[in-house]
């Protein structure tokens, strides 16, 4: 796993086997895999949060703009 490495606002990080990596994707980020492919997979886990000082009426904005129905 030495060859996979996150880069999260100029600063690396490497991916050890078993462990997860959080971080905050607001921020410029990037991964890169010097590997062989097919040496080794990942998973990629999204989760979505509201900011606490986003308003009620921002949040539905947000919805309502990308919503798959209004595409």
């Amino acid at each position: 796993m030495d060859e996979c490495t996150l880069t999260v606002s100029g600063k690396q990080r490497k991916w050890k086997e078993g462990e997860c990596l959080l971080f905050n994707d607001a921020f410029p980020h990037g991964v890169t895999h010097a590997g062989k492919e097919g040496d080794s997979s990942r998973c990629v886990l999204i989760v979505d949060l509201w900011h606490p000082d986003i308003s009620l009426q921002e949040r539905n904005s947000i919805d309502y703009i990308f919503s798959p129905v209004n595409r």
